[in-house]
């Protein structure tokens, strides 16, 4: 029952309680596996990004308990009917979450990114475990300028082409990660993290991934480890 203030009236999906709430919210979930589609659609470049939940108003969506009891699963497998786990927007936080599943659409770039989040500028992931998700480029994470992954592991993640684990574009932060047996395609780079045109790798772990070139890390363009 709206406006969703006690667990009493509480909201039967995330993207329910986030489609009512206002910037500077505070969305609480409590233990679950979210597998149901509350998706949410965007047209971003060329083709469109299906997501199970969209963080798109500045709100903070928490765990209550971590992502050992609190799973987000996507769809797959890739292409049009794919549906990725989080979309996490500018000055919004996911936190205590495991994405897992997750895929994205192939027909292009930036709509066939970040099987398991896709954080736009100053979108933030933190305290997540994101896994066994599938993408074109960016198998668990797209990461756009400013936005930050902390906390987090990201593992067992595979992209067609670049970045099995986590792909930065134009800057992005991956801080105190593990970064842990992603794989790219025959042709990929950057197994455990593509850097391309910016990005920064801070106190990680990057162990047991596998790509044509750069079998952890490859950076193109800029970017610091």
């Amino acid at each position: 029952t709206w406006p969703f203030t006690s667990w009493g009236t509480a909201a039967t999906g995330i993207q329910i309680a986030i489609s009512a709430s206002y910037p500077d919210d505070i969305i609480t979930v409590t233990n679950g596996t979210y597998d149901y589609d509350q998706a949410f659609l965007f047209v971003i470049g060329p083709g469109s990004m299906r997501n199970r939940i969209a963080l798109t108003n500045q709100v903070e969506v928490r765990s209550l308990n971590g992502p050992a009891v609190t799973t987000i699963i996507g769809s797959g497998p890739p292409g049009t009917s794919a549906i990725r786990c989080a979309y996490v927007g500018s000055n919004s936080l996911l936190s205590g979450f495991t994405l897992i599943d997750g895929c994205t659409p192939t027909n292009g770039f930036p709509a066939g990114t970040g099987g398991g989040a896709w954080l736009d500028y100053d979108g933030r992931v933190s305290n997540c475990v994101i896994v066994a998700n599938q993408a074109a480029w960016g198998g668990g994470v797209y990461c756009r300028a400013g936005s930050e992954v902390v906390g987090s592991t990201v593992a067992a993640n595979t992209a067609t082409w670049d970045g099995g684990g986590v792909y930065c574009d134009l800057g992005g932060t991956l801080r105190d990660c593990a970064i842990t047996s992603n794989a790219c395609g025959p042709s990929g780079y950057g197994g455990g993290v593509y850097c391309f045109r910016g990005g920064t790798v801070e106190q990680c772990i990057v162990l047991g991934n596998t790509a044509a070139g750069g079998g952890g890390i490859s950076i193109a363009g800029a970017g610091v480890v």
